[in-house]
């Protein structure tokens, strides 16, 4: 009997601080999503005093939803930080369950947002159509993502052209290899062919490097100056030579996406050892050096 009463008494115990624990914690997330809607709306209303006007209640409801998303709080303060998206609220949730529908992993999403922040103004059936024309474009949906994340203005712009970029592509890159650069570098999309041709001619005729490795490389997202600048380095600290393929030459040069994707530091500590300074005041004299040769064009030109 005593046992019994015992055992009665410890699960009313139970119950009692179960509730109570309970109840703190649903307070506590109460007390937490309450901050973050004062949060975001004091850095809204830095930008537009109307947003004080708006019904917190329907605010805290849409915020709310959006916090299921791993979107951290800083990230989601700035995404809503002007009127415009907290009037928004029901169509940025359903971009961005668009979005990871798609394939964008949810810790990416801010970083899409922030990159393009137009997109939170856009009609879910906008973004819809735009996917649908990359995919009959010829891009699988993983590729798709890959650019979205990359580029994502790439939901906004018109798209009408992008076939016929793949084709100007595809004329000097194989078809696998035209997706796989695109993906990478998605801005090819849009930019002028002139911005292509310049990087492709410089690494293929001067460098002697041929597609595949272009492909692997961030080729297409360096300046040509850099590119320039790094060649001349390795050629005059006899770590690159051209290769005269017709005769059979062995390549030993350094891969291109070790020549150019690597800090200055990290270049020039591999090939010569040397300081950042070296290098920043070798580019000087490399431009000097253009300057002087480009000048003396001129004069031959005007002699002539």
């Amino acid at each position: 009997m005593l046992l019994t009463q015992s055992a009665s008494c410890l699960q009313r115990c139970i119950r009692k601080y179960s509730h109570q624990d309970t109840t703190i914690d649903e307070t506590s997330q109460s007390d937490t999503a309450s901050g973050l809607i004062d949060k975001v709306m004091d850095r809204a209303t830095t930008k537009d005093v109307m947003v004080k006007s708006m019904s917190k209640a329907n605010l805290s409801k849409g915020i709310h939803a959006l916090t299921h998303f791993s979107i951290t709080e800083e990230s989601l303060i700035t995404l809503l930080s002007d009127i415009k998206a907290l009037q928004n609220l029901d169509n940025i949730k359903m971009l961005i369950e668009s979005l990871t529908s798609y394939g964008i992993v949810k810790q990416e999403l801010a970083d899409v947002c922030s990159k393009c922040p137009e997109l939170l103004h856009q009609p879910y059936s906008h973004i819809s159509d735009k996917i649908n024309e990359l995919q009959k474009c010829g891009f699988p949906m993983k590729t798709i993502a890959g650019i979205i994340q990359t580029y994502p203005a790439v939901l906004i712009k018109d798209v009408s052209q992008v076939k016929a970029r793949i084709e100007e592509l595809k004329a000097i890159f194989k078809t696998a290899d035209t997706l796989k650069l695109l993906e990478k570098s998605p801005k090819l999309l849009f930019c002028d062919m002139s911005y292509i041709h310049d990087r492709f001619n410089y690494v293929y005729y001067e460098m002697g490097i041929l597609q595949p490795q272009m492909v692997r490389s961030g080729l297409f997202n360096h300046p040509v100056e850099h590119i320039h600048a790094r060649h001349m380095f390795l050629v005059r600290a006899g770590f690159f030579q051209k290769i005269k393929r017709k005769k059979g030459q062995l390549d030993n040069n350094p891969r291109l996406d070790v020549i150019l994707d690597t800090t200055d530091k990290e270049f020039v500590e591999r090939f010569g050892g040397m300081t950042l300074l070296d290098y920043l005041t070798f580019k000087k004299l490399l431009l000097r050096e253009n300057y002087i040769l480009k000048e003396q064009q001129n004069d031959y030109e005007v002699d002539w």
